[in-house]
């Protein structure tokens, strides 16, 4: 007697075929297709303050001196520069300096703003000569009066008027980090220098 039928042909391959005397193997259709690879996992948001540098943190000492050459931001510097809250009413940013040592003169330039005035805070109070344009503004005293550190931590430097909020397109407002943030010694040295996160508006 003739053997049973072929086993069918399957994807990839034709059917075996019959064998006299027993069925015939079916064909094979081929080892299943591998999982898709959805590469590594992410590793984990660097975390500042467990004393280990991660990430772009270029320092992490877990505690409480900001004035040790890495403040708590993960950040070095002798300075700080950050931007404070904005008020909708005023439409006034205050910038603010955690400086560690006498200041005697800052420019830096932000993103995302149209500054219309510029005034108030330390600068004002030790009557430092401020200016600013568009994007930029700076600071300085003629007969070199400094602005010290301040016993509470950050203090305003100055602050700045921007209208609109931010400028058409821009969604935040930012320090550029780069060497137009200067802050300078009574030598006119730049001084080691950190700049704090955008703000949303």
């Amino acid at each position: 007697a003739t053997g049973g039928a072929g086993g069918a042909a399957a994807t990839g391959g034709a059917g075996g075929a019959a064998a006299t005397g027993g069925a015939g193997g079916a064909a094979a259709t081929g080892g299943a297709g591998g999982a898709a690879a959805t590469g590594g996992a992410g590793g984990a948001a660097p975390v500042c303050g467990n004393m280990i540098p991660e990430g772009a943190e270029q320092c992490d000492d877990a505690n409480a001196n900001q004035c040790d050459g890495c403040f708590d931001t993960c950040q070095t510097g002798d300075i700080l520069v950050s931007l404070g809250s904005y008020d909708p009413t005023t439409k006034k940013l205050p910038i603010l300096v955690h400086n560690c040592v006498n200041l005697y003169g800052f420019q830096m330039d932000l993103s995302g703003v149209n500054i219309t005035l510029v005034s108030g805070g330390a600068a004002a109070q030790k009557g430092w000569l401020v200016g600013s344009n568009n994007t930029t503004i700076l600071g300085f005293h003629l007969q070199l009066v400094p602005i010290p550190p301040a016993s509470t931590g950050p203090q305003v430097l100055t602050e700045i008027t921007i209208d609109p909020p931010v400028q058409p397109g821009a969604t935040e407002v930012c320090l550029i980090a780069d060497q137009s943030l200067l802050m300078s010694d009574m030598n006119g040295i730049a001084i080691a220098t950190a700049a704090g996160a955008c703000i949303t508006i």
